[in-house]
């Protein structure tokens, strides 16, 4: 039988909750600052975008696959809201993911993030 405390823990429900956050986060990125906040110390505290080779190979990395896709539809949004949004997640999201899918995205993520710091005010949407 399995105790509570290693159920909230089995890396199998981490796609799940990583799900459930996903759905905190708009595509606007309408979201308030206590929900930010949640919404980091929850990735960080389950380890929501680590991922063993089970858990992976499972299909459960199409959801952190879909994270990253709203983070960066986030960065490019003409919203500076949404950005900000997008930036602080990203920020954690990279704190605790695998260095493998760090690595395949970096060069992605530099390069807007980049572009976002390079660009005048005038410039950005």
């Amino acid at each position: 039988m399995q105790t509570l405390s290693s159920d909230i823990h089995d890396p199998n429900l981490r796609p799940k909750l990583l799900g459930s956050l996903l759905l905190k986060v708009p595509a606007d990125g309408k979201v308030n600052l206590s929900t930010v906040h949640y919404i980091g110390e929850t990735l960080v505290r389950h380890h929501l975008l680590q991922q063993d080779a089970a858990v992976a190979a499972s299909g459960a990395g199409s959801v952190v696959d879909a994270w990253f896709e709203r983070l960066l539809s986030l960065l490019s949004s003409p919203k500076m809201d949404a950005r900000w949004v997008a930036l602080v997640l990203l920020g954690v999201s990279f704190s605790d993911v695998s260095t493998g899918r760090f690595l395949a995205s970096y060069a992605t993520w530099f390069n807007k993030v980049s572009s976002l710091c390079m660009a005048a005010p005038a410039d950005l949407p």
